[in-house]
């Protein structure tokens, strides 16, 4: 799927887990729906931002979303509109991986 007037384009490529790629092939049906509606600006599709937070999660276990939601997640969270909560959990997923030794 391209997206018209983005400077990146966006191409699916099979992560050969073909229940994950349904449901990224389901995610980019959404996002072309949102696109259009957005004004081209895909920043404003809140499945865009789902899609982003599924991609980043896919191999966290239960401990990993403990870690990742403690202290004053849920507060901060439920604070935040849609697109604003996802961007916060991505933050934090994101902050979790630099934490965490590899």
């Amino acid at each position: 799927m391209k997206y018209r007037g983005d400077s990146e384009r966006y191409e699916f490529k099979s992560t050969g887990n073909k229940q994950v790629d349904r449901i990224i092939k389901q995610y980019d049906k959404q996002i072309k729906k949102e696109y259009k509606a957005a004004g081209g600006d895909r920043n404003k599709c809140i499945s865009y931002w789902r899609k982003l937070c599924f991609l980043k999660t896919l191999d966290l276990n239960t401990n990993d979303w403990r870690k990742i939601r403690s202290g004053d997640y849920w507060l901060v969270r439920d604070s935040l509109d849609n697109i604003e909560g996802i961007k916060f959990t991505i933050k934090r997923v994101v902050d979790y991986f630099k934490d965490t030794p590899t």
